[in-house]
């Protein structure tokens, strides 16, 4: 039985481009190698994985035996809403592993200010007044 482990940002807003990263705990023996008794190990490679969000396959994979045992399998995706992120795998021997994960993506709100580092006390008076507005599809800061 193989295990897995998937890594995501833990804040996600809708129409963020994130990094997914999986890593799959698996020999990925490749059928060239020889036991300590020179009795040569069975190929049992990951033949294909997956991952499906939102009913649609966003990322599909067909290792092959150059791949390193535990691969690590990573890539990106664009948050649309909230759904579940299903990962599956098959290997040589058969063997079907799974992977669940329930994604939370936050509703883009563009009347809200992100602030991203500390504020000092200079401009915490000057950050308070400003507000975000949209004219003419443009986004423009507002002081007063």
């Amino acid at each position: 039985m193989t295990a897995a482990r998937l890594q995501v940002p833990p804040r996600i807003v809708e129409g963020d481009v994130f990094k997914l990263r999986l890593l799959v705990q698996h020999p990925m023996d490749s059928g060239f190698l020889r036991n300590l008794e020179g009795v040569l190990i069975k190929r049992n490679v990951i033949r294909h994985l997956q991952c499906i969000y939102h009913n649609k396959e966003v990322f599909r994979v067909e290792p092959t035996t150059g791949t390193a045992a535990n691969p690590l399998f990573e890539f990106y995706l664009r948050a649309t809403t909230s759904g579940e992120l299903y990962f599956r795998w098959v290997d040589d021997k058969g063997y079907i592993g799974e992977l669940r994960h329930n994604l939370v993506v936050i509703p883009a709100n563009p009347d809200a200010m992100i602030v991203t580092r500390p504020i000092t006390a200079k401009h915490a008076e000057s950050v308070i007044k400003m507000h975000l507005a949209f004219n003419n599809g443009e986004l423009r800061a507002k002081v007063g």
